[in-house]
């Protein structure tokens, strides 16, 4: 994995003191890797084994496996706007592809007969979604109700009918 998407999924569980050795490590990348993990933690102030706990804290097996996913963080060079624009450009046909591939008929014919349309998001981001689809609902007039928390959705079973439509949204990890 690369080392920063690693500290950004990290960042929050670290102490103040793993934080100064994560901005050592991102301040000097090419001395880190050309160190071995005792030079490391003396440069820091620190022991070897703080610097082996940092790296298992980081999703690591081990210090040389942060090492390795450092090294190929400096190898990776910074994408120009044009790559940028085509890579933009080949996730929108392949968006447009699925959409033209996939009937929507019978869910916007439910959404339609719908008496009322009920949201269920699984987590935070699946929210954000059910947040803003909410709202263009409402902009077309469409009556729903966002449910948050399985209590909430608990205490809503009870009002839902047949004729209603339930939405709920989840994030699946790939296999």
């Amino acid at each position: 994995m690369e080392f920063e998407l690693s500290v950004k999924m990290h960042y929050d569980q670290l102490t103040d003191s793993e934080k100064d050795m994560v901005k050592f490590i991102m301040d000097r990348p090419q001395d880190v890797v050309n160190m071995n993990i005792v030079q490391l933690g003396e440069a820091m102030l620190s022991s070897k084994s703080s610097v082996l706990r940092l790296a298992k804290k980081l999703g690591y097996h081990g210090f040389s496996e942060l090492k390795y996913a450092l090294r190929s963080s400096m190898t990776i060079s910074p994408l120009e706007p044009s790559d940028l624009t085509q890579l933009l450009k080949q996730d929108l046909d392949r968006i447009f592809r699925y959409i033209e591939q996939t009937n929507f008929q019978p869910f916007l014919q439910k959404l339609k007969d719908a008496r009322m349309v009920f949201l269920y998001a699984t987590g935070f981001s699946q929210g954000n979604f059910a947040k803003e689809f909410s709202k263009d609902l409402m902009n077309t007039k469409r009556g729903n109700m966002l449910i948050s928390g399985e209590t909430n959705l608990q205490i809503s079973s009870s009002i839902i009918t047949e004729e209603d439509l339930m939405i709920i949204t989840w994030f699946r990890k790939p296999i």
